[in-house]
C-alpha cells in the first residue's frame, strides 16, 4: 500500500501526463520520458498505459487502505 501511494505519481505525472503534453507541443527534447524513446506509433499507447498504471496504483492503494484492519471503526 505504501509503495503504491509513494510511487504512483511517477507513471501518472512525469511518464504519462507530462510526456503527453511534451508530445502534443512537438518538443524535440525527450528528456527522461520513456514513451518518447519508442518508435512513433508506440508513443501514444505507452503514454496512455503509464497514465492508467499510475491511476491503477492509486486505486489499488485506496482500495487496500479501505480494506485494512486499521481503517475499521472498531
Amino acid at each position: 500500500m505504501v509503495i503504491c501511494w509513494s510511487t504512483g505519481a511517477i507513471p501518472l505525472f512525469p511518464q504519462g501526463i507530462a510526456a503527453g503534453v511534451n508530445k502534443i507541443q512537438g518538443s524535440a527534447e525527450r528528456s527522461w520520458f520513456l514513451a518518447l524513446y519508442l518508435p512513433g506509433p508506440l508513443q501514444w499507447p505507452m503514454i496512455v498505459l503509464m497514465v492508467l498504471l499510475g491511476l491503477g496504483m492509486y486505486g489499488l492503494a485506496a482500495w487496500l487502505s479501505l480494506r485494512s484492519p486499521a481503517a475499521s471503526p472498531e
